[in-house]
């Protein structure tokens, strides 16, 4: 998703067989280059702040004594909560 604004220009120095791929891959896809690689960025963006915000919540929960094994019985726990008829798992 590009987000409305303007652009700001900035020079980038690829391998000729990354370029030769980019051409390609904007081509296939119907954009141009720039666009091609502005929404490869905002993904590698986006991968990587998830990526900092599940480190995070990890150390958190490792503070907490919250292992991965823990993780199901909560969500159950939170889902039989929430049931109206909140008496059995099914």
């Amino acid at each position: 998703m590009v987000k409305p604004g303007k652009p700001t220009a900035v020079t980038v120095t690829l391998q000729p067989d990354v370029t030769a791929e980019v051409e390609r891959v904007a081509e296939e896809e119907g954009c141009t280059k720039s666009e091609l690689l502005q929404l490869a960025l905002n993904k590698y963006l986006s991968d990587r702040r998830w990526e900092k915000m599940f480190r995070e919540n990890e150390a958190n929960a490792r503070k907490l004594g919250i292992f991965p094994e823990d993780v199901q019985r909560f969500v159950y726990d939170i889902r039989d909560e929430r049931r109206p008829d909140s008496g059995s798992r099914s």
